[in-house]
């Protein structure tokens, strides 16, 4: 493995060597995506030190080179991501069977390390994509999966195709919404909380009112 293309810390691919490695895979055939995240890994930073963060880095290197089956590409894109690609159309519960092997090993770090009390790891899979439309879009993907992983809460996968019409609505509405802010159609209302016996105002509440382009509120 050309340096380049080489986690300084945990000896996988880097960013820019799963990018290398996926322009020489095979654009005919499909692969799957897995997208890992450790959770509560700032934490060990905060609590332990980086000293140690990096060794929970190590860890998941190691269950993810050892885990995956032959021919997967191994990689950490940065920071507490990382991303196996599995070659050939698999069927689903091939790939979800390799997810929860991954998972049970990360809980078995516990045993291994105190510092990993606190963390577990999220999950977002891509079955079966074309190749040929890019490693972006997989990434793109796979990394909703794995967030919406962890709003079912955490130690757990999540496979994107399951939950893809959830995830645009959801991504559709926080545009919106970003989009009525800069424009100012997002206003706060406050709202009287009184008291009923002496009819005194104790507090208020606050309340938003989204005006949608259709005069929706």
């Amino acid at each position: 493995m050309e340096v380049m293309f080489q986690d300084y810390l945990t000896g996988i691919l880097n960013r820019m060597g799963l990018y290398h490695a996926y322009e020489e895979l095979d654009t005919n055939l499909n692969i799957n995506v897995l997208f890992f995240d450790i959770d509560n890994f700032k934490t060990v930073n905060d609590v332990y030190g980086h000293k140690k963060g990096d060794e929970v880095l190590m860890y998941l290197a190691n269950i993810l080179s050892e885990k995956s089956p032959d021919g997967t590409v191994v990689a950490r894109l940065g920071g507490d991501e990382f991303v196996a690609i599995i070659p050939s159309e698999r069927a689903k519960e091939d790939i979800a069977a390799v997810a929860d092997s991954i998972l049970g090993e990360v809980r078995k770090l516990k045993n291994k390390d105190k510092a990993c009390d606190v963390i577990s790891s999220s999950i977002g899979i891509i079955l079966n994509y074309e190749t040929k439309k890019g490693l972006d879009e997989a990434l793109s993907c796979a990394d909703k999966a794995m967030y919406y992983a962890k709003e079912q809460g955490k130690d757990t996968f999540v496979f994107y195709d399951d939950y893809a019409e959830t995830i645009k609505y959801e991504n559709n509405i926080e545009k919106d919404a970003l989009k009525a802010l800069e424009e100012g159609r997002i206003t706060v209302k406050y709202h009287p909380i009184m008291h009923l016996q002496s009819s005194r105002i104790v507090s208020t509440e606050a309340c938003c009112l989204w005006e949608r382009p259709d005069g929706k509120v």
